[in-house]
């Protein structure tokens, strides 16, 4: 028996959809997980599978409407599109209930953000529930939408991820000392998915330009693109302070990396969640961000330090102390707590089981436009593959 299905399935690489799972079968509905299927109307040939499903939860968007770019011919796009929205609107008249949780606005590797953003507007007209992870998500969304969403949008914090990786098998002290790192070193950790779009091309650089001996900065996490792999080592082999370690990080090291750490820099701009930043927060670490990130509704001054200019990180790392890195992690941590899975599945199921708004749409656009919207997100919004570091 599945109540729920999310899809797409990508819980073996992250963790997000598993522990959210975990949350939901505690209020007494199982979940299973699905990937996209081939062929037109997947969300029904979906229900096929899974007749006895009640919910189908769409986590990203990206498999849904990988099709609609193949041809961009203006009318084929809008034909495509169209064939979406009624895969949807069937899925809906057959009972079921359609929840998107939206993690951001626009994919960062999107092949055309104007079509992408055509297709999250008929998404968002024609689910049944819409989740966020804060209020300033839901306000950003509704911007770039040019939509009311409040009737059908339920937010609901991105829970934590404490307890969740296997303890450190040494002592910290051990470890540092193992990757010839000083008890007086303020360690800098930039951990996660390595991309274009991530931010490492501004911290390196000024953490090059850091004069203070004693910092050091790691760098740990799979690179999707052999240029950027390539550039990195060239750029990180300049300095023996920097550590570069690329592939993906085996659970029982990512607690070893953060133990190390003394801050966590995520340097990417204007995301609508981000899983690294949950993840530092639940290991207790420190976190400086670019301004933007402010966003995120959970970091706050007591826990993050804040950027404008790649001037102002440089400053930061400069200056940055152990001992008040130690308290805003502390802060971080206590604020994480309250973020646990049982009490989040209580509440999604009690959004899934609310009132169903109207089944309206948008007219479809017969123009497939690169709207100024479409291209500001595309550019300066980050894909975190939600819970995905």
């Amino acid at each position: 028996m599945t109540d729920v299905v999310f899809v797409p399935d990508w819980s073996r690489s992250n963790p997000y959809q598993r522990l959210l799972r975990a949350g939901i079968e505690k209020s007494g509905l199982s979940v299973s997980f699905a990937a996209v299927p081939a062929g037109l109307f997947p969300i029904n040939r979906l229900l096929k599978k899974y007749a006895e499903c009640r919910i189908v939860h769409i986590h990203w968007i990206d498999d849904l409407i990988e099709h609609v770019y193949w041809n961009r011919t203006p009318i084929v796009v809008s034909a495509k599109l169209l064939l979406f929205w009624l895969d949807i609107a069937i899925a809906r008249i057959r009972g079921r209930r359609i929840v998107w949780t939206v993690h951001n606005l626009i994919s960062h590797e999107s092949p055309a953000p104007d079509i992408e953003l055509r297709a999250r507007r008929l998404l968002a007209s024609v689910a049944t529930r819409l989740f966020f992870h804060g209020k300033s998500a839901l306000d950003r969304v509704q911007a770039l939408y040019r939509m009311n969403l409040g009737p059908k949008a339920s937010i609901i914090e991105h829970g934590n991820y404490i307890g969740h990786y296997p303890a450190p098998r040494q002592p910290t002290a051990e470890l540092r000392r193992s990757r010839g790192i000083a008890d007086d070193d303020v360690v800098v950790l930039f951990f996660g998915a390595i991309r274009g779009y991530k931010g490492l091309e501004r911290l390196i650089p000024a953490f090059g330009g850091v004069a203070r001996p004693n910092i050091r900065l790691l760098v740990a996490g799979k690179c999707y693109s052999p240029a950027i792999a390539e550039k990195l080592a060239m750029e990180t082999g300049k300095d023996d302070r920097v550590s570069l370690t690329l592939g993906f990080v085996p659970e029982p090291e990512v607690s070893e990396l953060f133990a190390i750490a003394d801050v966590v820099v995520a340097p990417f701009e204007r995301t609508l969640t981000s899983g690294s930043v949950i993840l530092a927060m639940s290991m207790g670490k420190a976190l400086v961000l670019p301004n933007e990130a402010r966003l995120l509704d959970v970091v706050s001054d007591e826990g993050a330090d804040f950027f404008e200019t790649d001037a102002e990180l440089k400053q930061f790392l400069e200056n940055a102390d152990r001992t008040e890195l130690k308290r805003k992690g502390d802060f971080n941590l206590l604020r994480m707590q309250s973020a646990d899975w049982m009490t989040i599945g209580k509440r999604v199921v009690e959004a899934y089981t609310k009132p169903i708004a109207s089944l309206s749409a948008l007219p479809l656009p017969t123009k497939c436009n690169r709207t100024a919207e479409a291209r500001s997100a595309s550019e300066s919004n980050i894909h975190e593959e939600e819970g995905a570091f």
